[in-house]
């Protein structure tokens, strides 16, 4: 017996579950992982959309939802939403990138990246029959959740608005781009290059200013009359001379003295979603 097995009672309750994902194969998968690998949990029902998670969530009334965050339609997060009210833990299934994991997480609901593997199911598992027993026992530990989920849904919308494309137009014609796929922005005088996290490059004939207003300016900072960068890229800050923010590539970007207050306001309000 593994200590991830040994560390939960044979005598804890079980767990029920509905899993939500539009996908036939994740719905499967999980649940076959789930009968096969936790005793505890068991699946009262599955659907492939938003709605029809809601006809099913009514009638069954689960302990726990799986939840998978892209559907088309509405997402998990505006399921999550309109749910708000109902008495249930929630994790999250998702191929969704790094740093909106971060905010799933700080907010208490538990998570699993798929492909989902053995070991992190079970550990969750471990974690939802902890989290199920102060649940049902206390109601001001209900409460609390029900505040911490409802934090998640109003600050995932900023990550979600950074899914929206915007076009760029070039001198060989105009590119949609998604914003959460630009690193940087650096103005070189009346244009402006667009560094995208595949490492290509766009030059736009328009000003940095004129991004400003078009970008989701929660995520992005204007750091410099040169610079606009992605917070969501950076890995780091470090104070040399002037001060520098570290992005994913090692790539350092001066930060004004001027800006540095407005800087670090963003930086922390990003990182109480993020992290």
């Amino acid at each position: 017996m593994d200590a991830i097995e040994s560390a939960v009672p044979h005598s804890a309750p079980v767990i029920s579950a509905v899993i939500v994902d539009d996908e036939d194969l994740g719905r499967y998968i999980l649940q076959d992982l789930i009968d096969e690998y936790c005793p505890h949990i068991r699946v009262v029902g599955v659907a492939e959309s938003a709605a029809k998670a809601r006809i099913v969530i009514e009638q069954v009334k689960p302990d726990v939802v799986f939840l998978d965050i892209r559907m088309p339609g509405e997402d998990g997060f505006q399921l999550l939403e309109s749910l708000i009210t109902h008495n249930m833990l929630v994790v999250f299934v998702t191929a969704y990138n790094q740093y909106a994991l971060r905010a799933i997480k700080a907010s208490a609901v538990d998570y699993l990246l798929k492909p989902v593997k053995i070991t992190e199911l079970r550990e969750t598992e471990k974690r939802l029959l902890k989290h199920a027993a102060m649940h049902k026992a206390d109601r001001k530990k209900q409460e609390v959740y029900q505040q911490l989920v409802q934090s998640l849904v109003e600050g995932m919308q900023v990550h979600n608005d950074i899914g929206r494309k915007i076009s760029l137009k070039h001198a060989k014609g105009f590119d949609f781009v998604a914003m959460r796929d630009i690193v940087r922005l650096e103005a070189d005088r009346n244009y402006t290059i667009v560094y995208l996290n595949s490492q290509k490059k766009i030059v736009v004939s328009r000003s940095l200013s004129d991004f400003e207003s078009l970008l989701n300016m929660d995520v992005f900072v204007r750091v410099h009359k040169s610079h606009i960068i992605n917070l969501a890229y950076m890995t780091g800050y470090v104070c040399e001379d002037a001060g520098y923010a570290v992005l994913h590539d090692a790539v350092r970007i001066e930060i004004s003295r001027r800006r540095l207050h407005a800087f670090f306001e963003k930086v922390n309000k990003f990182v109480y979603q993020a992290e």
